[in-house]
This record gives structure tokens, C-alpha cells and sequence, in this order.
């Protein structure tokens, strides 16, 4: 009776007391698809992790229509502060000249409004030659683009 007793207040007290799984509720987001405008780019992301950017998971992808060229690459780290994001890509595929396979670089974009009002910006910065594992806080997202930007803190 009495190794039943503690057997019952030891799972009483493991399922009362709050879990990491618990405490880490919510993620981060940012998805899109477009052009960059007065471009033949179209970008293609999307980017996920736990709020405060660990366990990032996604994709990136641009390919040129005028040029034939693009690359495919995958994420390795998502910051979001308000309707603004940064993502860092490795590109693991390319026939874009100025972007090889094996390199890394910075994606921001931002949004804000909805529909018909909405006003989305995107930027890419220099490249880099390992991956980026930390993303700093989003900026640089100046150039217009055409398309959806769904950015989730």
C-alpha cells in the first residue's frame, strides 16, 4: 500500500508540474511568393521556428525568368520583430552565377497592411561563405515586391 501511495503522489507530481514542451508555446513565421518588382525574379520561402528563432525548418527558392537561372536553398535561421523578418539561406543548388551552391546569405522582408492596401518589401544582402546559424533582427527589406508576405510572431 504504501509503495502504491508514492508511486501515486510521484506521477501526481510529474503531471502537475509544468513541462519545457508547455512553456514553449507559439512559433515564428514567415512565408511568401512573388516577384521582386521590376525584376524577373520570382522568390518562393518559407521559414519556421520556435518563437526566439531554435529549431528553424524551411526553404527559399528564386529562379529568373528572363535569365533561366535560379537557386534553391535552405534555411538556417528565422528572426521576426513585428511585421519584419530575416532569414538566413545556404543555397545547396544553383545556376545563378552570383549566388553558387555551398554559399550564404541574408533575406528580409516586411509587410504591412492587408489586400489591396498591403505593402510588402523585400532585400538580400551579400553572400556569405558558411551558414548563417544566427539571424540578427530584421532590416534592409527596401525593394518592392509582388506577392504575398504572411509574417507570424
Amino acid at each position: 500500500m504504501k509503495m502504491n501511495l508514492c508511486i501515486g503522489v510521484a506521477l501526481l507530481s510529474a503531471l502537475s508540474m509544468p513541462t519545457d514542451a508547455g512553456a514553449a508555446q507559439g512559433s515564428w513565421l514567415s512565408q511568401g511568393s512573388g516577384t521582386v518588382a521590376g525584376t524577373t525574379q520570382r522568390w518562393q520561402w518559407v521559414a519556421v521556428s520556435n518563437v526566439g528563432g531554435s529549431n528553424v525548418r524551411g526553404h527559399f527558392s528564386e529562379f529568373d525568368s528572363a535569365a533561366g537561372t535560379g537557386f534553391e536553398a535552405v534555411v538556417t535561421c528565422l528572426s521576426i520583430l513585428g511585421d519584419t523578418a530575416r532569414i538566413g539561406i545556404l543555397i545547396t543548388d544553383s545556376t545563378e552565377p552570383t549566388r553558387p551552391a555551398g554559399v550564404s546569405t541574408f533575406v528580409a522582408m516586411s509587410s504591412t497592411g492587408t489586400g489591396k492596401d498591403a505593402v510588402n518589401l523585400v532585400g538580400v544582402d551579400v553572400n556569405f561563405p558558411a551558414p548563417l546559424m544566427v539571424c540578427p533582427a530584421p532590416s534592409g527589406a527596401i525593394n518592392p515586391f509582388d506577392g504575398p508576405i504572411n509574417i507570424h510572431d
